[in-house]
């Protein structure tokens, strides 16, 4: 997909979210991650106790460590100190406590493999590119749900300068074209522009911690490249281009609007390089290789679909313009139906 082919793709989608009602609902998720740290302390929490899972089934202990890039977040019950009954109604200020600060929603989920999963969902799923191995975005010190978005946000910015420079020493190494080395520079530059003026919203509410650089690492292969671009590029940032120009429409916020204005254009830009870095990608794959990283972005588009249905605070969605849990649905659908075909209908555009 080209910068214009997305630009009209997003129109069509933004008006069919207008259709549905502005109540507060986010639009999650993000980005998942190959590494699984374990869970940061809350405030007030004993890392240590929380790391040692209680005994809850015959097949042994349930491992306790889990991915803070995947939305939701899934944390077995026996690993919560105290546990969690399975039909218990938690409050914001209780999922905070239970998943991190910045935790919107939570509930116990469905069991796997005979475990019972606390579900937790950030408002900040949608924003930025992540990467293998990102440091989890947390905001100790922000006391309102905004406060806490935008501080998450800037930390996710920051992390795509990161991302887009891996990236594109990746693609160097692999051999791709220099138009697409060049890209991957000139994206990486504009997500140091909007990690500055997000962190200077964030400001307003409370403090932004220092962002966590990443480390140095060695080239991965081809398939994982292409995987994490289709996962991060082609769904998570292709739909967090839709999602900031939403915000730049409907945030009640002047300078929310304003940034994100700015924002969407250059995101928009990052998703047709992320499809350009697909095609680019799909053509040295073997045919196993390409089944397998197309399976990765219908899987991801699943999990988006699912994810934008959970619901954020008044004021996050009035200041920040996230959209309506319906609203957002409508805007996934068109996405998938046009791009990821998540339910293997039929293959996503690779069009020049």
């Amino acid at each position: 997909m080209t910068e214009a082919e997305l630009t009209e793709l997003f129109r069509r989608a933004l008006r069919a979210s207008a259709a549905a009602p502005l109540i507060a609902s986010v639009a999650a998720c993000s980005s998942s991650s190959t590494t699984p740290p374990t869970r940061d302390a809350a405030p007030g929490e004993d890392a240590a106790h929380d790391a040692a899972p209680h005994e809850h089934h015959d097949a042994g202990p349930p491992d306790c460590g889990f991915n803070p890039q995947a939305c939701p977040i899934e944390i077995p019950v026996a690993c919560i100190d105290g546990g969690v009954a399975l039909d218990a109604d938690l409050s914001p200020a209780e999922c905070s406590k239970l998943c991190g600060a910045g935790t919107l929603m939570c509930s116990v989920g469905p069991e796997v493999d005979g475990t019972p999963l606390l579900e937790c969902i950030s408002a900040s799923c949608g924003n930025g590119r992540a990467y293998e191995g990102m440091a989890r975005p947390k905001a100790p010190g922000q006391r309102s749900p905004v406060g806490r978005y935008l501080a998450e946000t800037a930390q996710l910015e920051a992390a795509s300068v990161d991302a887009f420079r891996i990236l594109g020493d990746e693609l160097r190494a692999l051999g791709a074209p220099p138009e697409l080395t060049r890209a991957t520079a000139v994206a990486a530059a504009d997500e140091v522009r909007h990690a500055r003026v997000t962190r200077r919203l964030a400001r307003r509410h409370g403090p932004c911690p220092p962002h966590v650089r990443a480390e140095a690492r060695p080239v991965r292969t081809l398939e994982a490249v292409a995987e994490e671009n289709a996962v991060e590029g082609c769904v998570r940032e292709t739909y967090a281009a839709l999602l900031a120009h939403h915000q730049a429409l409907v945030a009640d916020d002047p300078e929310v609007r304003a940034a994100m204005a700015t924002i969407a254009v250059d995101e928009t830009r990052h998703a047709a390089l992320a499809w350009s870095v697909a095609r680019w990608a799909e053509g040295k794959l073997s045919s196993d290789a390409r089944t397998r990283v197309r399976g990765a972005r219908a899987r991801a588009a699943l999990e988006l679909a699912r994810d934008v249905r959970a619901r954020v605070p008044d004021e996050l969605a009035k200041v920040a313009g996230l959209p309506a849990a319906e609203s957002a649905a409508r805007m996934v659908a068109i996405l998938d139906d046009a791009l990821w075909a998540s339910e293997g209908r039929h293959a996503p555009s690779m069009r020049a």
